[in-house]
């Protein structure tokens, strides 16, 4: 991978990495990577298998860096930087630089473009498996590194969030509420919480519960929403969601 990774670096030179979104990105690529290759493993892949992976990580995000430079902002936007990376990578056939086997390339494409979609296009086995684990990946590390704290002067919960955990869905940037350009901390809260429902392997869901990823996000909730019957119901459905799917492991 010492090749991609020179190729990559070589690519977001291009952009003012001393821009703190910039380069939170490009941090956060090198952590999904690597999320990614650790999901393979524990999937018992081939080596092969492991570093398409590990590329797909790679490469998932490369439509963040042109997509700053135009709207210089990632909430409420209008470009869809997954289908703008394959466009990128597919630009004077950047992805060659990648990863040379056609086949391959093909995967990689069809991964980096549906791993921020709510439904998945139609593709093959193999391409549905790589395109799940850099879903998980990347909701890993977005969990993990986002939506730690609650700057609102009077948060507010927003029901239609609360609805779509119910029903156990992914919520919709449609129903977020936006302030000063960006999603609200509260609402970007319950939509990382609501990303349980969309993780696909046993792997991502025990890394979230070890590390307390799910219980930090609850307990901040609580503190801004103390003895909140809302709040309670949304603890419930998702801490109970994560033990049903890990009682099998």
């Amino acid at each position: 991978m010492k090749e991609q990774i020179k190729q990559f670096n070589q690519y977001v030179k291009q952009f003012d990495l001393k821009d703190k979104a910039l380069m939170d990105k490009f941090h956060h690529t090198f952590r999904v990577m690597e999320y990614s290759t650790a999901i393979a493993q524990s999937l018992y892949l081939n080596e092969e298998d492991v570093k398409i992976a590990r590329l797909v990580g790679l490469l998932h995000d490369i439509g963040r860096f042109e997509q700053w430079k135009i709207e210089t902002s990632y909430d409420n936007n209008t470009i869809d930087h997954a289908e703008l990376g394959v466009t990128i990578l597919k630009k004077d056939n950047l992805i060659s630089k990648f990863v040379s086997d056609i086949e391959v390339q093909e995967l990689v494409l069809k991964a980096v473009c549906n791993h921020n979609k709510l439904e998945l296009e139609p593709m093959s086995e193999r391409e549905r498996l790589f395109t799940k684990i850099i879903r998980d990946a990347d909701k890993l590390d977005i969990m993990i590194e986002q939506n730690n704290q609650i700057h609102s002067g009077k948060p507010i919960l927003n029901d239609q969030l609360i609805q779509s955990i119910r029903h156990h869905e992914l919520c919709k940037d449609i129903d977020m509420h936006v302030q000063n350009g960006y999603f609200t901390d509260e609402d970007s809260i319950l939509r990382s919480l609501a990303f349980v429902f969309d993780i696909y392997f046993d792997y991502t869901l025990k890394y979230l519960k070890e590390k307390q990823v799910i219980q930090n996000k609850i307990n901040l909730l609580e503190i801004y929403f103390p003895d909140n019957p809302k709040v309670q119901e949304v603890k419930h459905i998702i801490i109970e969601y994560i033990e049903e799917r890990l009682k099998s492991c």
